[in-house]
């Protein structure tokens, strides 16, 4: 079933692809000093810090056969281009905000791999605030796509960080609202505060879907 996009981007003269990989084990919430799974990667160690328990090396396993898929997806949309096919793209991640006070989280943002996923071709990174679409939390998000017109979503280019990999931009300090919705740690009737923003707000959905569509 896996390889099922990659047939399909290959076989149609018209293709649109979404790609949000789980962020679980890439999330940097795992490197906060709240209750709730522990790093399993790190800014030097992406795919998976070395010498981990069975139960953590699993986690990084799976974080990264997602990933690696959406990477295998995105070259082999290229390759359908070259073949006169339109297909396009568009990647879904947590924003790579650097540093924290318990150390620098992996992001699939700085991979080599995904930098180059898109070749020869044109494509646009920006990252923003999901505030934007009407709800109560900010949770900084970034998209790569080489669906131009997606540069609405926010503020464009890579990632930029100081010497010590603190977080200098693109997107402001501050999304502008003042948030009241907890978003790490243990809820207090149960569950951690990340799982219920994992999906996208419906207005974020609307808004990335239309363009996408019409591209």
């Amino acid at each position: 079933p896996r390889a099922t996009p990659l047939y399909s981007s290959a076989a149609s003269d018209v293709y649109k692809r979404q790609l949000s990989p789980p962020c679980g084990s890439w999330s940097r919430a795992n490197y906060s000093h709240r209750p709730g799974p522990k790093p399993v990667r790190s800014r030097k160690y992406p795919w998976g810090i070395p010498h981990l328990l069975a139960g953590p090396a699993k986690r990084a396993s799976s974080g990264n056969e997602f990933v690696h898929f959406s990477i295998r997806a995105i070259v082999a949309a290229q390759n359908c281009k070259r073949r006169g096919r339109r297909v396009t793209s568009l990647w879904e991640h947590p924003e790579d905000l650097g540093a924290t006070p318990k150390g620098c989280p992996a992001s699939v943002w700085q991979l080599p791999q995904v930098r180059k996923a898109y070749a020869e071709f044109e494509y646009m990174t920006a990252a923003g605030y999901q505030c934007q679409f009407n709800v109560d939390w900010a949770k900084p998000t970034r998209i790569l796509s080489d669906i131009l017109s997606l540069s609405c979503f926010g503020y464009t280019g890579w990632p930029r960080f100081d010497s010590n990999e603190k977080y200098l931009g693109p997107l402001p300090r501050s999304c502008g609202h003042r948030h009241e919705e907890q978003m790490i740690g243990e809820l207090p009737d149960g569950g951690f505060a990340t799982s219920p923003k994992a999906a996208y707000p419906p207005g974020m959905c609307e808004s990335v879907s239309y363009t996408h569509l019409r591209a």
